[in-house]
């Protein structure tokens, strides 16, 4: 795991003699005293203002979604460990719980409409939460026609699935499981999106699909709106999942959580710490930038980056529109797409034909 070391306390106004960088999982040590002329030449460059600019396409498409591929996997492997005919449709719908509001954020981010970025995070971080996750849960629940069954299967793997993303290494970034009470996210730094662990974790959530693909395919999809008592308490739940996140969002933000309290006070962010998970950088003739979530252009010095695309960084700003890196990460995010995009197509298949027996056997009966 990449660290610092040799370095100067953080906060101090000069970069640390010595950093290791951490690129695709390999880690590299950058030649100091005079060894990089590019990156002395950066660290004496300041940016004279801060840019905030509206996300455009590309940056959107930078926002990542998580690694389903390997939550379908390890999420299907413990429930039918402990819950033997567990239906695998309500497995996979228990693994994307979790990352409902990050691929919000996402398709949000795509609209050619303006959405404050800051409000937009903390509504996903405190919808993300175990708490919501549970709260969505037991929504669906309600109208399957097993819901204790059901909800034990989609909270135990929302739970899975957001263990799992706290030994995955997110700087600035971790889960929130004792949410509304403590807004401190969680998070073990075990391995990288990018780590033998995480490729083997991938490739097991692979093999899984592909071995229970044909089971429970045919199963029907167990639903029922027969009940206006059982409907009603869905519909008080989901409205609970959508609303209720907007009078919890003030506690995250109070926690500077994601550093997001950091990143709003302009004013005052000299010598504060920051870490940002999966920000793109950006080289540029007049210096190296690192663009966040929100769009905004922060000036770089100290660790710089080999290539633009998608970073994790750990510093401090040095002054309000600078940040000295003192660790980078490079991720390979393409392969990490491509692996998200696999597994939510699976689900999205899985459930299809279920889905669509259920709406012919339901309207052709009432047609008759």
């Amino acid at each position: 795991m990449a660290g610092v070391v040799g370095g100067a306390r953080r906060g101090e106004g000069h970069p640390p003699p010595l950093f290791i960088v951490a690129r695709g999982g390999a880690t590299t040590t950058p030649k100091i005293g005079g060894g990089s002329a590019r990156t002395s030449a950066i660290s004496s460059r300041t940016f004279d203002s801060c840019r905030v600019r509206p996300l455009s396409k590309n940056h959107s498409a930078q926002i990542i979604v998580p690694n389903e591929l390997a939550h379908l996997g390890v999420g299907g492997a413990v429930t039918r460990a402990l819950i033997r005919a567990a239906d695998p449709k309500w497995i996979y719908a228990g693994c994307v719980i979790p990352d409902g509001p990050w691929i919000l954020q996402r398709a949000v981010h795509a609209l050619p409409c303006a959405v404050d970025p800051y409000s937009l995070r903390l509504y996903c971080i405190t919808q993300s939460s175990l708490l919501f996750c549970l709260v969505l849960a037991a929504g669906l629940a309600a109208l399957a026609q097993a819901p204790k069954r059901v909800f034990t299967i989609l909270a135990l793997n929302s739970l899975v699935h957001l263990l799992l993303d706290a030994c995955e290494t997110k700087w600035g970034n971790g889960v929130d499981l004792l949410a509304p009470f403590f807004w401190k996210p969680w998070n073990l730094e075990l391995f990288w999106p990018e780590s033998l662990t995480s490729y083997l974790l991938t490739a097991f959530g692979f093999t899984y699909v592909i071995v229970v693909w044909w089971h429970g395919r045919r199963v029907p999809i167990g639903v029922s709106f027969t009940s206006h008592r059982r409907v009603a308490t869905a519909a008080t739940l989901f409205a609970a999942y959508v609303f209720a996140p907007l009078f919890l969002m003030s506690q995250p933000a109070r926690a500077n959580s994601h550093f997001l309290a950091t990143l709003r006070a302009t004013g005052h962010r000299s010598g504060q710490l920051l870490e940002l998970d999966r920000a793109r950088y950006v080289r540029g003739e007049h210096g190296d930038a690192i663009i966040t979530f929100a769009g905004e252009e922060i000036g770089v010095a100290g660790v710089t980056g080999t290539r633009s695309g998608s970073v994790s960084v750990r510093g401090v700003f040095s002054d309000e529109n600078t940040m000295r890196i003192d660790v980078l990460h490079e991720h390979w995010s393409r392969i990490r797409d491509s692996f998200s995009q696999i597994g939510l197509v699976v689900v999205a298949l899985y459930w299809l034909k279920p889905c669509l027996d259920w709406l012919r056997r339901r309207f052709g009966d009432s047609a008759k």
